[in-house]
């Protein structure tokens, strides 16, 4: 949302006190802790903006509370992982050799918005040294909480996520919901099921020394199921629920949503692995468009969260030539849990189609946990209905160098290759 939607959305300002007001009526409590996850779009028009609401926060919590936010640097990791965009073989050891090390107080946070990545820069606030997953807090009990970050499985038990179990700390999801909810991956570290993994993870650091890569463990962990594991948790009525401004706000002690998650996981994750998927072809309308949005971010990370979702919102406003559709499976009393989804339009043209308009897959994803199971399959037969149904006879897509698998995924399942290009540069002394 622009700021001039916000202002056009909004009946008044947001304010330092009224923020402050709406927190402490939603339970947020006065010398307790609390880790909190932010959208500070979600709260329409702020006057005074990300410190306008770090500012009510600490009102909230006062002098005696201590606040604490994620403050992720995951670009300082071992490049042959990512995949938000992948990035060339080639390139890996110039990548290792030139990432800067890690330094709390001058790295930037990475994807977690403008409160996070203000709040590492306030007087007073501590930042925990941990090269990729650092959390930042700011209160009499920050030390406590960030020292002893350990550099293998920095999300576990070595973790600020331990600590603040151990306090009985509070989490404050406002405008997210629970697939922002980083308290839920120490319930990861302390659930089984078959297929639970660590990797090899690197990072540069700053030593005495100078700087050093350092290779550490940490979980192979996901996401994909936080949603329909927070909806589960909140059907157990553990959850204050409310508004503060225009953002949907949920408050709960992470000590009981980290019980009950290891739990669950333990118990969907081990079933999941048991037993074929049964899937669920959705229809996307505007009730799922936030979901859709996020999910388009995963596949597209290079694009602006904003413009996707205007894509989205426009798609769905012309259901004569577009359509979207999610692959779902999950439990119908906590609702679906998404595991994909295939967007279509019309074109009256594409490479190889010889003149004649085409269904196109313009984009096509399928959660990692969930590759390798029928997903993608789904979704393009689903694909080939529709194409079908506008009276068409050909689908096509596209992809590029940077979706591994993509190609191959694509010849496997029917399609047959048209068009190959190769772009080239040459720099000029």
């Amino acid at each position: 949302m622009s700021e001039g939607d916000a202002v056009l959305a909004a009946t008044a300002p947001a304010t330092r006190a009224s923020l402050a007001a709406e927190l402490a009526a939603l339970g947020v409590p006065r010398g307790g802790v609390l880790i909190a996850h932010l959208s500070l779009s979600a709260l329409g028009w702020t006057a005074g903006g990300a410190l306008a609401l770090l500012d009510a926060l600490g009102d909230a919590l006062g002098p005696e509370g201590t606040l604490v936010l994620p403050a992720f640097s995951s670009d300082l990791s071992e490049p042959s992982r990512w995949q938000a965009p992948p990035v060339p073989e080639a390139w890996w050891e110039t990548i290792r050799a030139e990432l800067p090390a890690f330094d709390p107080a001058r790295t930037p946070t990475r994807g977690l918005g403008r409160a996070p990545e203000l709040f590492r820069t306030l007087p007073g606030v501590q930042r925990s040294t941990h090269p990729t997953s650092s959390f930042a807090a700011r209160g009499p009990l920050a030390a406590e909480l960030l020292g002893g970050h350990s550099l293998d499985l920095p999300l576990g038990e070595g973790s600020p996520l331990a600590r603040l179990y151990e306090r009985d700390a509070r989490v404050l999801l406002l405008g997210v919901g629970h697939e922002r909810n980083t308290s839920l991956h120490l319930a990861e570290h302390r659930a089984s099921w078959p297929a639970k993994r660590t990797l090899r993870q690197g990072a540069p650091v700053r030593e005495p020394s100078g700087r050093r890569w350092v290779e550490f463990d940490e979980l192979d962990v996901r996401d994909d199921d936080f949603p329909a594991c927070g909806r589960a948790f909140a059907a157990s009525g553990a959850e204050r629920s409310g508004r503060v401004a225009r953002a949907e706000a949920r408050l709960f002690r992470q000590r009981e949503l980290v019980d009950f998650a290891a739990e669950w996981f333990s118990e969907q994750r081990s079933r999941a692995q048991s037993a074929p998927l049964e899937l669920e072809l959705r229809p996307v309308g505007p009730a799922e468009l936030e979901r859709w949005a996020e999910l388009r971010h995963r596949l597209w990370p290079q694009g602006e969260p904003s413009e996707l979702r205007a894509e989205a919102e426009q798609l769905l406003s012309e259901p004569a030539r577009a359509q979207a559709y999610f692959a779902c499976a999950g439990d119908e009393a906590l609702g679906p849990q998404v595991l994909g989804f295939v967007e279509l339009t019309r074109r009256e043209r594409a490479p190889g189609s010889g003149g004649q308009p085409v269904g196109y897959v313009e984009g096509w994803y399928v959660e990692p946990s969930a590759r390798g199971q029928g997903v993608g399959r789904f979704l393009i037969a689903a694909a080939r209905e529709w194409t079908r149904a506008q009276g068409l006879r050909l689908l096509a897509s596209d992809t590029t160098p940077r979706y591994r698998g993509s190609r191959a995924a694509h010849l496997a399942l029917g399609f047959r290759e048209v068009r190959v290009e190769h772009r080239f540069l040459c720099e000029l002394a």
